[in-house]
């Protein structure tokens, strides 16, 4: 992948230079070669390998290859052999040290050419969306827009929806993405389904996602019509995959802590406050008793008595 920096404030443009035999990529993912570059901008490793032997380590063939291509033409590579625990060994070819750097960036350095095909699922604006529906488990929710920002729910009839919990949910159809595409068993996993999401748009075309069962913190997801089978992490997921009471208006909320409850009507007013100055007045009405008391004259304090400075 080439390299074209962005214009002020805008992010880096990013194209393809080269595929395998047979690998197409007709639209690139941007974010695939931006994290591949940003990893190898800040990588360290985690541990020294000393003594370890080229078969051990598997360096001697590596399982692949990462490289940076510097202005200049200097390039700088990071070989990565076989995994030991949470961790894999790497070297620069350069040099005979061994090292040990985590899974998470072995992982970001290592895609394979599927991996930077675009994987946007979804890409809508919210104001396109004139209802949504839910179904978790056989548990349903209807949202129908009954305004600009206002909706209600079909099903069930009763829930009082709180319109800022749906924007929330219309927010994340914007340009959403999978973290990866789905393996054979992740895709066959969706012949039962945890959940189905359904969006209707105002042009009367409809978007449907299946997702399959959760599996290691990965739900595989499909837009149905489309032959890729995707897979979105599950705190992303579980943004959609929501149940009435998640839209439910919150009840109104109560006196702040700490706070006195208000006095029952009849009830004479709250106490007052006399200091030297005279009276503070409280929030509830003045006793008679004490009405008169705001009409004493306050003293202002004298001046100060100045000590003459000693001869």
């Amino acid at each position: 992948c080439k390299r074209e920096p962005g214009e002020a404030g805008k992010p880096d443009k990013w194209s393809v230079a080269a595929t395998p035999a047979g690998v197409a990529v007709e639209k690139l993912d941007d974010s695939i070669p931006a994290g591949i570059m940003t990893t190898l901008m800040t990588l360290r490793a985690y541990d020294f390998a000393d003594g370890v032997k080229p078969d051990e380590s598997g360096l001697d063939a590596p399982q692949a290859t990462a490289v940076a291509h510097l202005k200049g033409g200097v390039q700088k590579t990071v070989l990565v052999g076989k995994a030991k625990g949470d961790q894999y060994y790497v070297k620069t070819p350069d040099r005979e040290q061994v090292y040990l750097i985590s899974k998470y960036s072995v992982e970001r350095l290592t895609k394979k050419p599927i991996d930077f095909r675009d994987k946007t699922l979804v890409d809508l604006k919210p104001e396109q969306i004139a209802g949504v529906t839910i179904d978790v488990g056989g548990v349903k929710t209807d949202l129908v827009r009954s305004g600009v920002d206002d909706w209600k729910a079909a099903a069930p009839a009763d829930l009082a929806v709180d319109a800022g919990k749906v924007k929330s949910l219309l927010g994340g159809l914007t340009a959403l993405k999978a973290a990866s595409f789905a393996d054979d068993a992740q895709r066959a996993s969706l012949a039962k389904p945890a959940g189905t999401v359904t969006i209707r748009l105002k042009d009367k075309s409809v978007v449907t996602l299946t997702f399959g069962p959760l599996k290691d913190q990965d739900y595989p997801v499909q837009k149905v019509g489309a032959p890729e089978v995707y897979v979105i992490k599950k705190y992303t997921a579980e943004r959609f995959l929501k149940k009435p009471d998640d839209f439910k208006k919150s009840a109104a909320a109560g006196p702040a802590p700490g706070a006195r409850p208000p006095m029952p009507p009849g009830m004479p007013g709250a106490p007052v406050k006399v200091n030297h100055r005279g009276l503070e007045k409280g929030p509830g009405p003045l006793p008679p008793s004490l009405k008169a008391l705001g009409q004493l004259p306050v003293k202002a304090p004298g001046p100060l008595p100045v000590k003459a400075p000693a001869k």
